[in-house]
């Protein structure tokens, strides 16, 4: 099992200038270097300027899965809407 936890990329992208349901293009985003910690709610952390924020906040995190070997992800909370790619 490996854990998951920790510093993800991070990109947030605002309700104004983004529309996740016909914008999103994985190889599209460009993640600047900005983390948030997993678990961890982006919009409730005091000091990244996004607190009470509404948008849509994307995380990356890049695992090595070997081929032919099942994989499970889990995730304890997903707020709202959820899209894993």
């Amino acid at each position: 099992m490996t854990e998951l936890s920790g510093d993800w990329d991070f990109v947030f992208k605002s309700n104004s200038s983004f529309n996740i349901s016909t914008q999103l293009s994985v190889a599209g985003l460009e993640f600047d270097g900005a983390t948030q910690a997993v678990p961890g709610a982006w919009d409730s952390r005091w000091g990244t300027g996004l607190q009470y924020a509404r948008g849509t906040g994307i995380y990356r995190r890049l695992l090595s899965i070997p081929a032919g070997r099942p994989a499970l992800l889990k995730f304890s909370a997903c707020s709202m809407f959820c899209r894993v790619y």
